[in-house]
């Protein structure tokens, strides 16, 4: 799957490999990009390119097409009220395909999803490998017992595949579902939807996805019981493009910034209740620190993708409220030097407190 928040390029041979090249022969790069069926693209290309080639270079050439398709996806977060398997809606398909100058001919075809995922920085161009299809770090995660987790994977377009969600010790999660193949963008990445509000007793959960490999990775999420503060489940747009939920277990603090206006006025004097100096374009900004508790070391990674995210949402169990990320700098903590590892977060809701808009 390309991640479109980072470079991915189409290469081209300046000779056209079907032969017949002449000096300073060009090409057009025809890119298509749609959601819905793999095997439905647009009748006409989205973008055309067409590179010329005056030095008569007879390497190749390539074309960053991440910046050209990247705008496609309007992340939105996705939902649900039960444990269950729901359509991730944030991956779209996108078609190269190359003709040369003179030839007619359509060559080089290809078809990729893609998602507004990135690489890291040293990590190089075209980094597509996704691992055992899931895209999270799968590892243990402290979750709310009131609250949520996401955790999306990759179909299969040709063979089934099947994930289970099951509480321990008593089961009072027990869900299994199997995953028919599909070539549809909507479905192709699926968001498993974990309702914790449906264990009582239950301590730990395990969420195991069974691809075509033999390989059986498994998410364990720890339920923890919160009995001074009240959680808040934060979304975000991963690493991998797709929908991700941590908790911040701890202290909340709440804070209101205000600017405005004035003028000076003489609509009356002020003892008959007049304001000499009017305000007005009064505008005020919430803000709001979360502490995340204690946790693992391991975090670490998620809290970078968390910063690094573009999308970011707190979800009360009905709505999701967007949300602008003013921490620009974060320390990490280890156990050899802190032993407790707590992160404090700076948010801002993404809109004015009064509706300007």
């Amino acid at each position: 799957m390309i991640k479109s928040l980072s470079p991915y390029y189409v290469y081209t041979p300046w000779v056209n490999p079907l032969g017949g090249a002449v000096l300073g022969e060009s090409y057009t790069i025809s890119i298509f990009v749609w959601n819905g069926l793999k095997a439905s693209p647009p009748g006409t290309a989205t973008y055309t390119k067409t590179q010329e080639n005056p030095a008569s270079l007879t390497d190749s050439d390539k074309v960053n097409i991440a910046r050209l398709i990247s705008d496609f996806i309007e992340f939105a977060p996705q939902k649900t009220t039960a444990t269950s398997v729901i359509d991730g809606n944030n991956t779209w398909w996108v078609k190269t395909s190359v003709t040369y100058a003179n030839d007619a001919t359509v060559q080089q075809e290809a078809i990729d999803l893609f998602s507004l995922g990135y690489s890291f920085g040293n990590e190089g161009e075209n980094i597509t490998t996704i691992t055992d299809n899931i895209l999270l770090v799968t590892q243990d995660y402290k979750v709310d017992r009131s609250g949520v987790f996401v955790q999306p994977v990759l179909l299969d377009e040709a063979v089934t595949t099947s994930v289970t969600v099951k509480s321990f010790p008593d089961n009072e999660i027990d869900f299994a579902l199997t995953l028919p193949a599909t070539t549809d963008s909507a479905k192709l990445v699926s968001y498993v939807w974990v309702q914790l509000n449906e264990t009582n007793t239950d301590t730990f959960i395990e969420v195991v996805f069974i691809n075509q490999t033999v390989n059986k990775p498994t998410t364990t999420l720890l339920i923890q019981d919160e009995c001074k503060y009240t959680p808040i489940d934060i979304a975000f747009q991963n690493k991998e493009g797709n929908q991700q939920i941590i908790t911040f277990f701890k202290e909340r603090k709440d804070s209101l910034t205000v600017s405005s206006e004035s003028f000076e006025s003489s609509r009356g004097q002020p003892s008959e209740g007049n304001h000499q100096f009017v305000r007005f374009n009064v505008q005020g900004k919430r803000k709001f620190t979360l502490n995340s508790g204690f946790i693992d070391e391991d975090m670490n990674e998620i809290y970078e993708e968390l910063l690094l995210s573009e999308r970011i949402w707190s979800y009360d169990g009905t709505d999701f409220t967007p949300l602008d990320i003013k921490t620009s700098s974060l320390e990490f903590k280890t156990r050899q030097k802190q032993k407790l590892i707590n992160y404090s977060i700076n948010f801002e809701p993404s809109y004015n407190q009064i509706n300007n808009i």
